[in-house]
């Protein structure tokens, strides 16, 4: 809450637009939570949950009872996608003696076929990317989250790339993903609108 209302008056330029903002009540919610809130008919009905954001820098896990949030399990990992395409980058490099960028990676993740990438190359991308989900689901398991015994939702960019690997994988036995990129979005302004009308109804 300090750190988003630290600067007082707020000045930016968005799409040839000058805005200026003070940001002057903060809400705070769990980020797995607030993905699917806008879903909360299908956690709901589920008596233990694990919530998995595989994002850029950190893998997030949060566990749902009843769909309530346990605030004691909340657990981050140094396990994202940066982490991942940089070994790959690395691989692809001393095996190839060649550069690729994150987005060659997304796109073979992906499935772009105009990547003109070669086959062997493209091996090593799906290979490496394999391996890294691999090493999140082992790295959740250190932490007690077996996805053998529990339903999972994956949210967040790295979810998506990683999602072929994560549904085949024998560790998880149910999971569900959220496609949508602003999941978290939608799901804050749902909490912030809930939690603003409880307050002024006291």
């Amino acid at each position: 809450i300090r750190y988003f209302k630290r600067n007082g008056v707020i000045k930016f330029v968005y799409r040839d637009r000058h805005y200026s903002i003070l940001i002057n009540k903060v809400l705070v919610f769990p980020q797995a939570y607030a993905a699917i809130v806008p879903q909360s008919s299908l956690v709901l009905r589920t008596l233990r949950m694990f919530i998995i954001d595989i994002g850029g820098y950190t893998t997030d896990v949060l566990l749902l009872q009843n769909g309530k949030p346990d605030m004691q399990f909340c657990r981050s990992l140094e396990t994202g996608i940066i982490a991942m395409n940089n070994e790959i980058v690395r691989k692809v490099n001393a095996l190839h003696d060649m550069l690729i960028s994150d987005e060659h990676i997304k796109a073979v993740l992906c499935g772009d076929s105009d990547v003109i990438l070669s086959d062997e190359v493209k091996n090593v991308i799906r290979e490496t990317a394999k391996q890294h989900a691999n090493d999140i689901l082992n790295r959740l398991r250190e932490l007690q989250v077996d996805l053998r015994a529990n339903p999972a939702v994956f949210i967040g960019g790295g979810s998506i790339l990683l999602r072929p690997f994560l549904e085949a994988s024998p560790l998880v036995a149910k999971a569900d993903l959220l496609e949508s990129p602003n999941a978290n979005a939608v799901g804050y302004e749902m909490l912030a609108k809930r939690q603003l009308s409880l307050r002024s109804s006291e």
